[in-house]
């Protein structure tokens, strides 16, 4: 005859819940990568690139908009709040740059350290009547200059900026040998659409 043997094991138990993060944007900055996703950023030391590791978590619900330098790491929310943290994640400064319950945050870059923060002025669901870029104290948030227009993207060679712009749609080369205070030297129209600005070897790429 046959004899059938049944082995019955559990299953072990999941100690921990398993999650996945969605991360929509990343800012890097000198051994550094901060990982959005909808409600917190994640700072990762990427000083050993082959092997990075988590530092902190920093609260993010509001965040629309991220950007790092060498020396930690700038956000934007929709209220208009700009705010800095260090390389390990602890907030040092906060500004609103909001112009009214009407203002809208657009976006957040840097240049020279300086950190750029734009907004739409006076807007309501048909637009906006004006769009502002403050150029903002890295270390304070004091707002050192302002510029018209928001801005898209920007690209540093040396002592020069060159900055996609709208409304008008520019490009824009500034001189950053002051960075709380960039100085234009020439503007020229943009492409249409234009999304992103490099440069490499004394030629700028749109």
């Amino acid at each position: 005859g046959y004899t059938t043997l049944r082995v019955l094991a559990e299953l072990p138990e999941v100690s921990a819940p398993f999650t996945n993060r969605y991360y929509r944007q990343l800012a890097a900055g000198e051994g550094r990568a901060y990982l959005l996703d909808d409600d917190r950023i994640d700072v990762i030391s990427t000083a050993f690139p082959a092997a990075p590791r988590y530092v902190a978590t920093i609260p993010a619900a509001g965040t629309i908009d991220l950007i790092a330098n060498d020396g930690g790491l700038f956000t934007l929310s929709g209220n208009g709040t700009v705010t800095a943290y260090s390389r390990a994640g602890e907030s040092y400064a906060q500004k609103n740059v909001s112009e009214g319950f009407n203002s809208q945050a657009i976006a957040i870059r840097t240049a020279g350290n300086a950190v750029w923060a734009s907004i739409g002025v006076s807007c309501t669901i048909q637009g906006c009547v004006d769009w502002k870029t403050f150029v903002l104290d890295p270390n304070t948030l004091a707002v050192t200059a302002t510029m018209q227009g928001y801005v898209t993207d920007v690209a540093v060679s040396g002592s020069r900026a060159y900055a996609l712009f709208s409304f008008p749609e520019q490009i824009r080369v500034l001189n950053i040998a002051d960075p709380l205070h960039p100085a234009e030297l020439v503007t020229a129209p943009a492409p249409p659409l234009p999304s992103s600005i490099a440069v490499s070897s004394g030629k700028v790429f749109v």
